[in-house]
């Protein structure tokens, strides 16, 4: 988004045949929290049902840390 200063990516999905691609989409997710915002805000796109609450992105962001990989 370019409003936000954000280099424009395509989001990491879930794989299952993909190691740890749980964690990666999270993990975008989490560093692109105020643009997944600002799109799931837009009442007239219809997305605003999609939005998460700060809980939630807690709990994503708690889910992301305990899927780390610890070396």
């Amino acid at each position: 988004m370019k409003e936000l200063d954000f280099r424009v990516r395509r989001m990491p999905r879930d794989v299952r045949t993909h190691w740890n691609s749980t964690f990666d989409m999270l993990d975008f997710a989490l560093l692109y929290r105020v643009a997944i915002n600002a799109i799931t805000d837009k009442a007239r796109l219809g997305l605003i049902n999609l939005a998460l609450d700060d809980d939630e992105w807690e709990l994503l962001r708690q889910l992301r840390d305990v899927l780390k990989v610890r070396v």
